[in-house]
């Protein structure tokens, strides 16, 4: 019997039911992966990221709710920096944990919604970028990212059908220990499923019954909808949530609101396991920690019980980062995306990738310094979004509409202003720097492997600047967009008063 076919009987024995070809034997890196990173100077911590599944960031304490019971990821803010604007590069489950893996956008990667399309598997993934700098490569819990071609060390995968949060951290922790006892430094991915459905069964899981107790004596807040918003939704979201009529205004879904709640708190639990593993192993200052999710919940904002949205709900996710002693504690910073989790976890380890399509917050963090990213953007299938200071705006190509909204004067996003005259111009602006957002971005890592110096007088002259193309580039040429519409916010808005 193979050690990997030891590793997984004993786990269908312990009731884990992981299949035989989650655990197994890892392919080598590939040999072409040098040339698509620099080094850079680092300690070369561990590195963890903690990942929840579909979490509204109004179930944590530390991100302003009032009702919700956080007291781990709350402790986590303050021992580390929480991002106030981090948003999902595509608020949907297997696009945007194809976008962590890979550090591009879906439009790249080639998945642009669930199970619509398929990953690009000749793109280096950030395990393969750790491996090759000797890290062990972990992932405990759910994956959904597309086939595994055995990019970790140790991996292990548990289907939303069968959830099992708290053996999720169980292993986690045996594995940083083996990491540990033998001299490794490691890499963990604890991918927990909470507080994505299905729920546990309170009468089977007495720690989610004490929860879902708790919630039932708490007073939820209304939710955020007006059925007159119904005719604002785009025609594509409607398909893809499967909403065919207007809910009505006083349905609060409560029974289902308390069970998500309750879940959420759950998963702090476990968070806290392995906070409490790392303290008690004097393993902090030396650890990395990144906790986030891949996308929010509407739960019942706007009429949608669903993600595949950009309203707040479902597009803003959590993200802390702390490792005591180099990031600073109880600071905040504004904008992130899903991308910059890629560039975080590998400039952590001393890597500077030409591919990733975002950035790192390592550096800036343990400067003292901002967040390098200036607003958020994303795509969902055949649509896209950007989000800065004060604007939000959505638009979908086939039916060439789209939704705009002014967030200082409607944070709840229920005046829809697209096309509306007196914000002809921060429309325009708006549009245009997501367009040419989205025009620029490319496979760097093709141009990269399969540009020839040989050619034709347009080849050689061209050769030297599409080599020097960094998957970086476009957000960069967006930061400048993005910061030239919030420098120029009461002239645009002037433009449309005339």
């Amino acid at each position: 019997m193979t050690r990997m076919t030891k590793m997984a009987a004993a786990l269908t024995c312990a009731g884990v039911g992981v299949a035989l070809s989650t655990i197994g034997a890892v392919e080598p890196v590939n040999p072409l992966i040098n040339k698509l990173y620099t080094k850079i100077a680092t300690t070369r911590p561990n590195i963890i990221l903690i990942t929840s599944d579909q979490q509204r960031l109004d179930t944590l304490g530390c991100y302003g709710s009032t009702f919700a019971l956080s007291p781990n990821a709350d402790r986590l803010a303050r021992e580390g920096v929480r991002f106030t604007d981090s948003f999902s590069a595509c608020p949907v489950c297997m696009p945007v944990r194809a976008t962590w893996l890979t550090g591009v956008y879906t439009p790249i990667h080639g998945i642009i919604e669930n199970a619509t399309g398929s990953r690009d598997e000749s793109l280096v993934t950030y395990p393969e970028f750790l491996r090759n700098e000797k890290y062990k490569t972990i992932l405990m819990g759910k994956t959904h990212f597309g086939k595994d071609k055995g990019y970790f060390d140790v991996f292990a995968h548990y289907a939303e059908s069968n959830p099992n949060d708290p053996m999720v951290a169980q292993r986690s922790i045996e594995e940083m220990q083996k990491a540990v006892s033998n001299g490794e430094t490691f890499f963990v991915h604890a991918s927990m499923l909470a507080p994505h459905g299905p729920f546990p069964d309170p009468a089977k899981n007495p720690d989610f019954k004490r929860w879902l107790d708790y919630y039932s004596t708490v007073d939820l807040p209304d939710i955020n909808y007006r059925e007159s918003e119904f005719a604002n939704i785009p025609d594509m979201v409607k398909m893809i949530v499967g909403l065919e009529k207007a809910p009505g205004e006083n349905d609060q879904k409560l029974s289902f609101r308390r069970e998500y709640y309750a879940y959420a708190s759950l998963f702090d639990e476990q968070l806290g396991k392995i906070l409490d593993y790392l303290d008690k192993n004097n393993l902090r200052k030396n650890t990395l920690i990144i906790f986030t999710s891949d996308h929010g919940f509407t739960l019942g904002d706007h009429g949608i019980m669903d993600k595949h949205t950009y309203y707040n709900g479902s597009w803003r996710v959590p993200l802390i980062i702390s490792q005591p002693g180099t990031i600073p504690q109880g600071e905040t910073r504004d904008f992130a995306v899903s991308t910059d989790i890629t560039a975080t976890i590998l400039a952590a380890a001393g890597i500077n990738s030409k591919t990733v399509q975002g950035f790192d917050l390592y550096t800036p963090l343990k400067n003292g310094q901002a967040s390098p990213r200036r607003s958020g953007v994303a795509s969902i299938y055949k649509s896209q979004a950007l989000c800065t200071k004060r604007f939000k705006v959505a638009y979908y190509e086939e039916e060439r509409v789209g939704q705009l909204y002014d967030l200082k004067l409607d944070p709840l996003e229920q005046n829809n202003l697209f096309d509306t005259p007196e914000y002809a111009a921060v429309q325009k602006a708006m549009l245009d720097a997501l367009f040419a957002w989205r025009a620029d971005l490319t496979n760097v890592q093709d141009l990269i492997l399969n540009t020839s110096p040989n050619g034709g007088p347009a080849v050689v002259r061209m050769f030297n600047h599409t080599v020097a193309i960094r998957g970086v580039d476009a957000e960069i040429r967006l930061n400048q967009a993005a910061e030239w519409i919030d420098n120029n916010t009461d002239m645009l808005l002037s433009m449309g008063k005339k």
